[in-house]
């Protein structure tokens, strides 16, 4: 036991307190020594003890008296009391109001003294080591529940920023699907992976036709050199000229994500050949 235990042992006898310290003197326990109630309770109030050992016959405050105030003021002090063996009534008396750990009967034998005093000392350590854990398991525990909280915080914004790209994809879709122009979008490896629904009518092909295709197996040979040149240089290209019995412009962008081409989108739309030419570059523009 590393931990010291301070004892405390109040009897108006002095033979008896210097019994105990004889008996005790190699034992390695803080002691404290008092010749009445009245001390005891006064000193208690300076400087509590682990364990409480009084005498119940005492001139003045009792020893039951004693226990009972120790009990209230201190309820995590040990409490041991002496008393004889005619005094049945006084140890109901002390069970009652000082929840007594146990009786040492006298006349006291310096052994069953020892040993008690020992068990008891390890009945403190124990109940230390509890509240050390106990308090440990809050803290834990509260720590637990911060991060409990700043997790459903986390997930709370996570879910409200999902739901509000979500929202800026459905309406960035439908402007794509209402848009006049074809456009398309394309991986690195040229598999085509949303197509819009002016596709179907400028390429004369379904969606199901375009989507998750190679460009090169479903897109006229013009168009196909123009996201090719895009696929290896990573630039920007144009293409003006007639397809399918129009007059198209067409261009290719990348898509960057922290400075890194995933992917390619090709835009197409008809234009009339017959407006001037300002006109024709300002409908260019608009792609």
């Amino acid at each position: 036991m590393n931990e010291k235990i301070r004892v405390m042992f109040v009897d108006d006898e002095m033979n008896i307190l210097r019994m105990i310290k004889r008996v005790l003197r190699n034992d390695p326990w803080d002691l404290e020594f008092c010749n009445s109630g009245e001390e005891a309770w006064k000193a208690l109030q300076e400087h509590p003890v682990d364990i409480l050992v009084t005498d119940h016959r005492m001139q003045g405050m009792t020893g039951t008296q004693l226990l009972a105030r120790v009990k209230a003021a201190f309820p995590d002090t040990l409490r041991i009391i002496f008393s004889g063996y005619t005094e049945v009534s006084t140890l109901t008396e002390a069970i009652n109001q000082g929840n007594i750990y146990k009786f040492i009967h006298k006349p006291i034998k310096e052994e069953d003294l020892r040993l008690t005093i020992r068990r008891a000392a390890e009945n403190v350590l124990l109940i230390r080591e509890n509240r050390k854990l106990t308090e440990k398991i809050q803290s834990q525990n509260e720590k637990l529940r911060k991060l409990n909280e700043e997790l459903e915080l986390r997930i709370e914004q996570r879910t409200r920023d999902l739901f509000l790209r979500q929202k800026a994809l459905e309406t960035a879709q439908m402007i794509l699907d209402r848009m006049p122009a074809a456009v398309l979008g394309l991986d690195t490896e040229g598999m085509i992976v949303y197509c819009n629904s002016a596709c179907s009518d400028f390429f004369q092909k379904s969606q199901s036709e375009i989507f998750s295709q190679n460009f090169k197996d479903v897109l006229p040979e013009s168009l196909q050199k123009l996201i090719s040149q895009t696929l290896i240089d990573q630039k920007r290209h144009f293409w003006k000229g007639d397809l399918l019995h129009q007059s198209i412009f067409a261009q290719t962008s990348t898509i960057e994500n922290d400075y890194e081409v995933n992917g390619v989108v090709l835009s197409c739309f008809c234009y009339d050949p017959l407006l001037k030419t300002e006109d024709n570059k300002k409908v260019m523009d608009l792609s």
